[in-house]
């Protein structure tokens, strides 16, 4: 069976419109793919107590073992409590900062199609500095070069907010690509001015 191999975790955090945001980057390879090779990506981003709960849904993947950490956890009472205890110590470390952060180079927010019909939407985004546009094996995705934690925030409730105004445009058996571009633009007015822009059709 194949799982996810963890090696190791870092927080950041900086101070939001109203809260402190935190973002939790992992150091993860998969244990089917050889020759193991390790990447930073960032796992969970937000305010701090939506950061805790996926440590929380963390734990419960290192006893199932699909999540393997520091050693053969799988099934073993108290390994959960454990990992959350070092989740919760690796968030009263994090490192405060509003530069991009060191192990990210770039967060991929959306795949899609060239045909996609968003694709003129998602494009707009490129707009926005830093916001880029890439080919990746035969299809496309938005990405945000060197994020801060405000950076990935934003890129983060982006893609629940596609994901959310796809799965309402989702009937039985097709796509109501009206009511998906409708909804993207009239249900982001929680965004600043220029992602609103950027998801108003055309």
């Amino acid at each position: 069976m194949s799982s996810t191999l963890l090696s190791s975790m870092k927080a950041y955090r900086c101070q939001g419109d109203r809260e402190m945001i935190y973002t939790l980057i992992t150091n993860t390879a998969e244990s089917n793919l050889h020759p193991i090779q390790y990447h930073h990506w960032p796992i969970a981003v937000g305010w701090k107590y939506q950061v805790v709960k996926t440590i929380c849904d963390m734990a419960a993947d290192v006893y199932s073992g699909m999540l393997k950490w520091r050693s053969n956890n799988w099934g073993r009472d108290g390994s959960s409590s454990e990992f959350v205890i070092y989740g919760e110590n690796v968030l009263k470390r994090a490192v405060e900062t509003s530069e991009p952060l060191p192990e990210i180079d770039y967060y991929n927010i959306i795949y899609f199609k060239e045909e996609d019909p968003c694709a003129d939407i998602f494009a707009r985004f490129e707009e926005i500095e830093g916001f880029r546009i890439k080919d990746f094996y035969g299809e496309k995705v938005l990405q945000k070069e060197r994020p801060t934690v405000l950076d990935l925030n934003i890129a983060f409730q982006i893609r629940n907010h596609y994901e959310s105004c796809l799965k309402s445009a989702q009937k039985r058996e097709s796509l109501d690509m009206a009511k998906l571009r409708k909804d993207l633009y009239s249900y982001a007015s929680l965004f600043p001015e220029e992602f609103r822009n950027a998801f108003k059709a055309v």
